[in-house]
């Protein structure tokens, strides 16, 4: 809105050539570099209009009712107020920190670079969890991690009104030399990142553990699944969700928390717990190859530690409108993981709850559909050859180069089936993808 379309953003960096110093330079042969290094600086994310479009502007609507044919009715004309609008939205602000070394040792052959770095995001957009409906206003749809709440119209605005906070460290070795014509390098890195919400507008709630304020900002909440209830009677005399009649075969999850911190008989929001990516994130990989005469080979490995997947339960249990019949339709394609049904015969090792066709308890999101989302793959792997230039000059071409590479060769993975590196960012309702590996052959020709 205007008086917000302009602000400041700013950076500065300082270095300093430690190994050009007197005590390195003329004491210590075999550093060639070390470089030390920081930087700051402050950025924005005009995203404004990914929330609510022209959200600072107060809108209205009409709506007009029509008649049937042959019917003498007048039309009902009716005059609404959109959501409200927020007159102040601007861009959300990021403060970024990083510190770092770069290091050159034993005549270049070796190097190391590491980072430090703590970004704080301030001035976030999102909705009050607080809001009430005094003013007026609808209740609005409240997201609360990955669960969402439906109101019952009209939202109120989004707000610059949260804060956040990236940080961790990042780790390259490279060593690389050569025997006469043979070149060959080798490198590895790593790196680990924690985050945190520092703070979000939330309602009041009763247990600690029902916050989402101070947990990582890609933690997964839900209820705390213990498995398959075993038999009708068990059902019976556990706490289930109101209203709903549990059954054997069903979903059983723990009751932790009422509204006086006690276990209350009851599955509600306050059994709510984070389930899911709640320990920093690691991530790891390695490069190597070499080269002689014309050949060359190349390996690029990468994987991830610390990390869960949320499988959708329309995803597990099949016959939820995976053909686009909608979630929770009663059919649909169902895939690999729909098998494992829970029954009286394989009661003892069933990995899916009864088949129902449309299943309250089933569906909820809980630590049953929590999956590893660890992996370690060979993610690119290429051998090639270059014709000698003797060769090839005969026919005016500067260089002709062979090669075949492939990707995703190998993978392990706690999670089978799917391709763990590309799947949905825990979102219910969203489905992945199966592991694709490529070949590929070619021919690069230099005029």
């Amino acid at each position: 809105p205007p008086g917000f379309q302009k602000d400041w953003y700013y950076a500065a960096g300082l270095g300093w050539q430690m190994s050009k110093e007197s005590f390195i330079k003329d004491n210590v042969s075999w550093i060639n570099l070390w470089k030390w290094r920081a930087t700051y600086g402050r950025t924005g994310n005009n995203n404004v209009d990914d929330y609510q479009y022209f959200g600072y502007r107060q809108t209205y609507s009409t709506t007009i009712r029509g008649y049937g044919v042959g019917v003498n009715k007048n039309l009902v004309f009716s005059f609404n107020e959109d959501a409200l609008a927020n007159a102040s939205i601007h861009a959300e602000k990021g403060n970024k920190f990083d510190f770092g070394t770069d290091i050159s040792l034993f005549k270049d052959h070796f190097q190391i670079t590491a980072d430090y770095y703590y970004d704080k995001y301030s001035e976030l957009l999102g909705i009050r969890g607080k809001s009430i409906l005094l003013i007026g206003a609808n209740a609005p749809n409240v997201t609360e991690g990955n669960l969402t709440f439906a109101g019952n119209g009209s939202i109120y605005p989004v707000e610059n009104i949260g804060t956040s906070a990236f940080k961790g460290g990042e780790l390259t070795l490279t060593f690389k030399s050569n025997v006469r014509n043979f070149n060959y390098f080798i490198s590895a890195n790593g790196a680990i990142q924690s985050t945190k919400v520092i703070f979000s507008d939330e309602q009041v709630r009763p247990n600690a553990f029902n916050y989402r304020t101070g947990q990582p900002i890609n933690a997964i909440f839900g209820y705390k699944s213990l498995g398959l209830f075993q038999s009708a009677e068990e059902a019976a005399s556990s706490p289930t969700i109101l209203g709903y009649n549990a059954q054997a075969g069903d979903i059983k999850y723990a009751d932790i928390g009422g509204i006086d911190g006690k276990p209350d008989g009851v599955i509600d929001r306050f059994d709510e717990m984070p389930i899911g990516n709640t320990k920093p994130l690691m991530f790891y990989g390695a490069s190597f190859g070499f080269n002689y005469k014309g050949f060359s080979v190349s390996v690029l490995l990468q994987g991830v530690h610390n990390r869960n997947i949320y499988q959708s339960p329309s995803l597990l249990n099949g016959f939820g409108g995976l053909t686009g019949s909608g979630i929770g339709a009663p059919y649909g394609q169902a895939y690999e993981s729909a098998v494992g049904r829970w029954t009286e015969e394989t009661a003892a090792t069933a990995t899916s709850p009864r088949v129902s066709i449309s299943n309250l308890n089933n569906n909820q999101q809980s630590s049953f559909y929590i999956r590893s989302g660890n992996y370690f793959r060979i993610k690119n792997a290429e051998i090639g050859y270059t014709l000698p230039y003797s060769w090839t000059k005969r026919i005016n071409v500067s260089g002709i180069r062979v090669f075949v590479n492939g990707e995703n060769l190998y993978t392990i993975t706690g999670y089978k089936g799917f391709d763990p590196e590309v799947f949905p960012n825990n979102t219910p309702g969203s489905f992945p993808y199966p592991i694709q590996r490529v070949f590929n052959a070619g021919v690069s020709i230099k005029l």
